[in-house]
């Protein structure tokens, strides 16, 4: 064999593995898990088999394809394919699930397919969607890497006649979720989330009856067309399905759909509106296929990123004006591109033109804009995306205890204000040498102070950290994780309390900024021991909480333990709980709550009393609590109380000040816990009408309300905004009614 015709083998068998791998057919991402009458391919879950001449809608070709093998012959591509890896096998995931009838009946004989969405890359490569550089070789042995991981992990069963089902042997990658049966439209209870299911996940699936609509498709000459793929848009959602002259029928749901052909060769019908009834054979539908204008390419990214998808608009340019990176989310068309289709994307159905394309690592922001102009019938131009800008994003690197690059870690970011307010992160896109960039935290529109940024990583096996950093200024941030810690805790003092009580305990670190993070949690055992961690080391708060009967959580005990690498012990005592009696005169059926006035553990109990007007709040931490119909009635009473109590409430007519949080608007005000407010602007709360009163004119005034305010029996003024009131996290506190003297 010659050398030319042993490179144009390499190429023809090169073309058809790609071929499988890229699909002959790019369209937009589906909405809802493709339906049994639609009948797409399980090998080709979104592609559909393309005759005639070269298809002008696959997915660009990489021009590196173009260029010959280092040696010829099939002696060079033998080497290659063999030396692609072969996947690992005996994987142990499962994902379950239900399938049921809108009326919750159960639908047995479902198919239920399930295909891993990417393999790990071999040797902490880039996958070879992300890395358009690669070269000829590393992305055929990628390509027949993918194939062979594809094949290996590929899953298949059906429900049972309860409608369950269970997919076993799966290996620890996101997984494509497919169900089908023929005669009924079966979606995903949530829609879209059969895309990206990971073991250990349940997926349920919703199955609606479905009419058979016969479809005949055309070419633009009018002969009959071998097969396509029909765009079907139901309302808000919209889901492409295999169609072909052998399997004429389309499965719809009842209700009025929008169909449209398309074809891989640059043609597209009509969308044509369709109305079907359940019971009612529908007439056959012609769709004729038609020339179309449109553009395609690909978004090539960098080699520092590593995104699995990205988001493309497409906006018509008007009187010239290219519009900016925060107006393009919000106009034109849309479209989510995925690393696994080489970020291909494809816009058709299009007027001739000048254009807008926007390329975001986000849904919500637009990292690049750049024109195109369209012209008939088709429009390649490939968009290359800038590196992510520093002004923007930071570089998050993840060490482990070696001092090298961690994996399996969860990186965000928040961003805190002076008022304690929140802002999150709206995205993370994975670098290379599992790095991260993440986008900064947006600014809170009604807080303008200046924002605190801090990045979190958690890992399972070494617990978390935290990093403050500023936007701009620091544009990577390394995360140091250490050896990790872990707490055995033996609960002392209460007897049986672990067995008789919903009892949890949790550490939190002590803060790094106004803020403190939940590092770990486990339930006490019957004996009352427990162990927390891994967490890193350093200084924790071990708290003990006790749920009610309404799920709320108590704080009943806390202590600061200083934790080091490796196995740390505590003994944690445990206070004495109270039942607290209450007998109401005339009471049946009325209903108190009993409020803490600790702020270091505020909570509320609600209980009813019985035909004999008695209740009784059990486990009452000691402390002082108001009694009481709120706010219209109550007393103050002290746990433990040494008898039944009588409940005699006092009349209202001052506030009582919790502080929750140092850093919120009361503390900064001058308020302390335990400041009872007994007036504002000069005039004394006389009862509780007045109170109520007095406040809600406060709230309308746009200067501060002059509180009177009595500490430790003596009176002073403090100026306060009353309607930041209403926001409790961002006044850290509140004020409670209450009694003076």
């Amino acid at each position: 064999m010659s050398r030319s015709a042993g490179i144009a083998v390499v190429c023809f068998v090169l073309g058809g593995v790609a071929g499988w791998w890229l699909g002959t057919y790019i369209a937009p991402e589906d909405t809802r898990a493709p339906d049994a009458g639609s009948q797409t391919s399980f090998a080709h879950p979104t592609a559909v088999a393309a005759t005639g001449p070269a298809s002008a809608t696959a997915a660009p070709e990489p021009r590196s394809e173009r260029e010959p093998l280092a040696s010829s012959g099939l002696l060079d591509l033998q080497r290659l394919l063999e030396s692609a890896p072969v996947p690992e096998t005996g994987a142990t995931g499962t994902i379950e699930g239900r399938v049921v009838t809108p009326e919750l009946q159960p639908v047995p004989g479902v198919t239920i397919q399930a295909v891993a969405n990417r393999p790990p890359s071999p040797d902490d490569r880039p996958a070879p969607a992300a890395d358009p550089e690669a070269d000829l070789e590393t992305r055929i042995r990628d390509v027949v890497h993918l194939h062979r991981w594809q094949a290996a992990t590929r899953r298949e069963t059906t429900t049972d006649a309860q409608g369950e089902y269970r997919l076993g042997g799966l290996a620890d990658s996101p997984y494509q979720i497919r169900a089908s049966c023929r005669g009924y439209d079966v979606v995903s209870v949530r829609e879209g989330a059969w895309k990206s299911v990971r073991p250990g996940e349940r997926l349920d699936f919703v199955a609606r009856r479905s009419v058979l609509l016969p479809v005949a498709v055309l070419s633009p000459d009018g002969s009959p067309w071998p097969s396509c793929a029909i765009h079907i848009r139901s309302g808000e959602s919209h889901r492409t399905a295999a169609w072909s002259h052998d399997a004429p029928e389309v499965a719809l749901a009842p209700g009025t759909h929008d169909l449209q052909a398309r074809a891989p060769e640059g043609l597209a019908s009509k969308a044509v509106p369709v109305t079907v009834q359940a019971g009612v054979r529908p007439d056959r539908l012609i769709l004729q296929l038609a020339p179309t204008v449109g553009v395609h390419g690909r978004v090539i990214v960098g080699d520092d990123e590593a995104p699995h998808a990205l988001h493309v608009w497409l906006v018509p340019v008007k009187h010239g004006a290219v519009p900016g990176s925060l107006e393009v989310p919000g106009l034109g068309r849309h479209l989510e591109v995925s690393a696994d289709r080489l970020f291909a994307y494809r816009f058709d159905g299009l007027e001739a033109g000048l254009h807008a394309i926007g390329v975001g690592r986000t849904r919500e922001f637009a990292d690049h804009v750049e024109s195109v102009a369209i012209r008939a019938p088709q429009t390649e131009q490939d968009v290359r995306l800038p590196p992510p800008d520093p002004r923007h994003y930071v570089h998050v690197t993840v060490l482990g205890p070696p001092d090298e690059p961690l994996s399996g870690v969860s990186v965000s970011a928040r961003a805190i204000s002076p008022s304690f307010e929140l802002s999150h992160s709206p995205a993370s896109i994975p670098g290379r040498n599992r790095s991260v960039w993440i986008r900064h935290s947006p600014e809170i529109e009604d807080d303008p102070g200046p924002l605190r940024h801090f990045v979190f990583a958690q890992s399972p096996w070494h617990g978390s950290v935290e990093r403050e950093y500023r936007p701009g200024d620091d544009a990577a941030v390394a995360l140091q994780f250490v050896t990790p810690a872990l707490l055995k805790v033996s609960l002392q003092g209460a007897p049986g309390l672990a067995s008789d009580l919903r009892l949890d305990l949790a550490l939190v670190r002590h803060p790094i900024g106004p803020m403190s993070l939940w590092a770990a949690g486990a339930e006490p055992d019957a004996q009352g021991c427990a162990v927390l961690g891994p967490v890193q080391p350093g200084l924790h708060d071990l708290v003990l909480d006790m749920e009610t009967d309404e799920g709320l959580p108590i704080e009943i005990a806390r202590a600061t333990v200083p934790l080091q690498s490796g196995e740390n012990h505590w003994s944690l005592p445990v206070p004495p709980l109270y039942d607290v009696h209450v007998e109401i005169e005339d009471g049946a059926g009325s209903e108190l709550e009993l409020r803490s006035k600790d702020t270091a553990r505020w909570f509320v109990l609600s209980e009813q009393a019985d035909p004999e007007g008695r209740l009784v709040f059990r486990h009452v931490p000691a402390g002082n609590y108001a009694l009481g119909a709120m706010p219209t009635e109550q007393m103050s009473i002290r746990v433990p109380a040494g008898g039944v109590i009588h409940f005699a409430p006092e009349p209202v007519n001052a506030m009582l000040v919790l502080i929750h949080s140092p850093d919120g608007l009361l503390a900064r005000a001058g308020f302390q816990a335990g400041d009872v407010v007994i007036g504002v602007d000069g005039k004394r709360f006389e009862n509780l009408g007045q109170l109520i009163g007095l406040l809600t004119e406060g709230t309308r005034r746009r200067d501060p309300a002059k509180l009177m305010v009595v500490r430790n029996g003596q009176e002073l003024t403090i100026p306060f905004h009353l309607r930041d009131m209403d926001n409790h996290a961002k006044a850290g506190g509140r004020m409670e009614p209450s009694r003076w003297p």
